[in-house]
């Protein structure tokens, strides 16, 4: 049934083309020939439907018959028969007169309005009635309006045009939105006409019930008939709604067609009668005609009858669904609900057009929150301002809306898959938004099977992405959707405790990965975590390099195969599958694996630490190598660790200048601890052993003296508790160079030469054992261990011993003399046997200084 404001605006219209006629019989004189052939021709055409005229009639009586602009225009054109006043007047109207064709058009043809075409052509009234001497009927018939809306109504007989005689053959309804207009959605109408006019031969609109999905196609199709953009000999419209939502209950529609057999009888029965085989029939018809089948509610139809007939759509015609759910293999056009801006503007709409005077003085904050309760859906936001309309209480409405809940999403969840059901109940317990790493975690299925259930609950859209986080993607459930799933479905089933319980436990998790990162990122062992997706995906990670040592490749594979679906983003994945193609000696894989995580990573330092350390030992490619160090470099300039390993990369690339430098600035900014001045003490003699040895061998005299310089002023600062095992055979070395200069080098200073000897000769003097061979004593051939304390842990009476091999051993300072003892916590070496006693704590005995 046609709305008060579309019946209104026919009797406008009509009133308005009368003005019109009547002021066109006033002027031009009788038996006057104004018409041109093809008016006249239009004309009769046009009125011998309607009264007994025949080519004799004259051109006054056959003007009825012409177009609102032809009426209009032919008033314009008998200027010279008006008064000057009146051809000014009716010549500043033109544009408003071109601009309200498309709208009288829609009115006169039961096509659906917009909300902008509602008020245009209000707006449109209401200027001309402003000159009432023109416009007497429509003057009289806009205030009879304005008195009564309901009057015009009951009292006008109005019958409506079916079709435009341009028009193809269609049986598109008359939409619901009639008494408000249509709010544009341009964006989606677009869309959905590109794809009705493309190649794809099956198209579905898609989205949740009560977000306008029939409306929207609809609108796009009314469009397209009166824009005559399309090659289509007809458009046959199948309703399969099976229910209504009424004020406080569902209403099921008696005889709604249910299946694909009833959908068929009704095409065939647009075209020619019953037919003993509908499908057939209706396969012939859309093989021998170019036909777009629109049918509209698809989930309720039971049987897969419709499924079959969309996998192969014969000829050139097309099928056009609209469905709660996906149908598969089609090109889809989502239909979401209301944008904040459209929801409010719509409901105020609503209360105009019903005047709903409780609501109409509303706030748009109090509507904001109205639209957000009822999901910002169109059909709800009707139903919400019809139950206020009819008495009810907007809070009440508000407070317990499982009718609307039960009906825009019945037929829904029970589609979906066995995952698709888990990843949803999950998602409806959870607070916040989830990753699939998460997922999988609180769910215990499978990464495959919960980016599989999210790919299902992303085409029926019952989820959507979370924007915020720029490190992996999570998905929320839509409000609307948990609130059914609270309300409604109530799962038994489904312990929502359990979830929640294992959801927390990954803050726990997630703390304890974060702090592993801020103790040493540069650690191999340590992962970084920015998230508590991949603080989970850290566990898999860990369990993976387990797998890796105990030689089980397939199953660590299989572990990074599934944090590749969970967590397809996360740099470690990546460089622990460098590490297991390392292992497995695959080495073209791992340098792939640690680009594709120097990609990820790129803000994280150690990534390309990790990849420079491995060009620099598995390829021996030291340019390469460099050139990621000062990558991470930029990055975390002053890295102690970065700062080692690239003088290290630099010194075996014989860049000895750079090494230096590197060297240098981090003895300028400090040593964070004794582990880190040891390294670079270390690090310092063999740079300085490599570069006077290459400086030897290049016949460098000049350069090489003044690098024992620097050598002496380093070994004079040197302290002898520095220095441990790794040490001894480059200080030995050191000590050979430098004895080389001295004998090769003329003109070198033997007083540095002799000096730097002397203090490598104090800080680590002959091996114990072999000055003790030399010198035939048995005692000392019977110390088994060398070692020096260890400077961590040391304590005014007791320490450990440590070996080359880590090993340590207990001491306790009344086992030597105070003078041994002061000797051995300046980190003297000393020779030592070991015992059991006490505590079956292994301890040194028989310790013996090597001075």
């Amino acid at each position: 049934m046609a709305s008060v404001q579309r019946i209104a605006l026919f009797v406008l219209f009509d009133a308005l083309e009368f003005d019109l006629v009547e002021r066109l019989r006033q002027t031009m004189p009788i038996g006057e020939k104004f018409l041109s052939e093809a008016e006249r021709t239009k004309g009769l055409e046009r009125m011998r439907k309607s009264a007994a005229l025949d080519a004799d009639s004259s051109d006054i009586d056959l003007v009825q018959g012409l177009d609102l602009a032809e009426k209009f225009n032919l008033l314009l054109r008998a200027k010279d028969f008006l008064p000057a006043t009146d051809g000014l007047y009716y010549k500043s109207k033109k544009s408003d007169f071109d601009g309200i064709v498309s709208v009288r058009n829609s009115v006169m043809h039961g096509r659906p309005m917009t909300i902008m075409e509602y008020s245009k052509a209000f707006t449109f009234a209401e200027d001309l009635i402003k000159s009432k001497i023109y416009w007497p009927n429509l003057y009289d018939r806009f205030r009879a309006y304005n008195a009564d809306p309901n009057e015009v109504a009951r009292t006008s007989v109005i019958e409506f045009l079916d079709n435009d005689p341009s028009e193809i053959y269609h049986n598109l309804p008359l939409p619901d939105y009639d008494d408000t207009g249509f709010i544009p959605r341009p964006t989606i109408e677009s869309d959905l006409k590109s794809r009705i006019l493309g190649r794809h031969p099956v198209v579905t609109v898609l989205g949740d019930g009560g977000n306008g999905k029939t409306a929207v196609t609809l609108q796009t199709l009314y469009s397209l008939i009166a824009s005559n953009d399309h090659s289509f000999d007809a458009i046959v419209w199948v309703s399969a709604k099976s229910s209504t939502l009424a004020r406080q209950e569902i209403e099921r529609i008696e005889g709604a067609i249910n299946s694909s057999l009833g959908v068929f009888h009704h095409v065939v029965g647009q075209f020619e009668g019953e037919s003993d085989d509908p499908l057939g029939r209706v396969r012939q018809l859309l093989s021998d005609n170019k036909i777009l089948l629109v049918i509209d509610n698809l989930e309720t139809i039971l049987d897969s009858g419709i499924q079959d007939f969309a996998k192969d759509v014969p000829g050139e015609s097309k099928l056009l669904l609209t469905s709660r759910i996906p149908l598969g293999g089609d090109l889809t056009v989502q239909v979401p609900s209301f944008a904040e801006n459209e929801a409010i503007r719509y409901l105020r709409t609503l209360i105009k057009t019903y005047d709903i005077n409780s609501l109409r003085k509303s706030s748009n904050e109090r509507l904001k929150a109205t639209c957000q309760r009822l999901g910002s859906k169109p059909l709800l936001l009707k139903w919400f301002a019809l139950g206020v309309l009819s008495g009810l209480e907007a809070d009440r409405i508000l407070a317990n809306p499982e009718v609307a809940l039960r009906f825009c999403l019945e037929n829904v969840l029970v589609a979906l898959s066995e995952f698709g059901s888990a990843v949803i109940l999950g998602l409806s317990a959870i607070p916040k938004p989830c990753s699939i790493s998460v997922l999988e975690f609180v769910l215990d299925i499978s990464a495959a099977d919960v980016e599989n259930g999210i790919a299902e609950l992303l085409r029926f859209g019952l989820i959507e992405r979370e924007d915020e986080s720029s490190v992996e993607s999570n998905y929320r459930v839509k409000t609307f959707v948990r609130s059914y799933i609270v309300r409604v479905t109530k799962p038994k089933s489904f312990n929502a405790s359990d979830i929640l319980a294992r959801f927390r436990s990954i803050d726990a998790l997630f703390e304890s990965e974060s702090a592993s990162h801020y103790r040493d990122r540069y650690n191999i062992r340590a992962f970084t975590v920015r998230s508590k997706s991949e603080a989970v995906a850290v566990r898999k990670l860990r369990s993976a390099v387990g797998m890796c040592h105990k030689g089980d490749y397939d199953g660590a594979s299989q572990l990074l195969s599934s944090l590749k679906i969970s967590n397809p983003d996360y740099f470690e994945v990546y460089r622990v599958d460098a590490f297991i193609a390392q292992r497995q000696g695959d080495l073209a894989r791992a340098k792939s694996c640690y680009e594709v995580a120097c990609e990820l990573g790129h803000d994280q330092p150690q990534i390309f630490s990790f990849f420079a350390g491995f060009l620099l030992r598995a390829y021996g490619d030291n340019e390469l190598s460099i050139e990621q160090f000062d990558k991470a470099l930029i990055l975390d300039p002053g890295a102690p660790r970065l700062l080692s390993e690239c003088a290290r990369a630099n010194m075996f690339a014989h860049n000895f200048s750079q090494a230096q430098t590197l060297i240098d600035q981090a003895r300028i900014g400090g040593y964070s601890d004794e582990h880190t001045r040891l390294i670079f003490t270390d690090l310092q003699i063999q740079v300085f052993y490599r570069n006077l040895t290459r400086l030897l061998d290049m016949s460098m005299a000049k350069d090489a003296s003044d690098l024992v310089e620097d050598i002496f002023v380093f070994l004079a600062q040197l302290e002898r508790r520095m220095i441990d095992f790794k040490m001894v055979d480059g200080l030995r070395k050191l000590k050979g160079a430098i004895e080389r200069v001295e004998v090769t080098v003329p003109g070198a200073s033997s007083e540095r030469i002799e000096n730097s000897i002397e203090i490598i000769t104090e800080l680590f003097p002959a091996a114990p054992v072999e000055a003790a061979t030399a010198q035939g004593s048995t005692d000392v051939l019977r110390r088994e261990r060398l070692g020096k304390i260890k400077v961590q842990g040391l304590k005014p009476s007791y320490g450990f011993l440590v070996c080359d091999d880590g090993e340590e051993f207990f001491l306790h300072k009344d086992d030597v003399s105070p003078y041994e003892w002061d000797l051995i916590k300046a980190g003297t070496f000393v020779q030592f046997d070991t015992e059991v006693k006490g505590e079956n704590r292994p301890r040194a005995c028989n310790v013996m200084v090597c001075t």
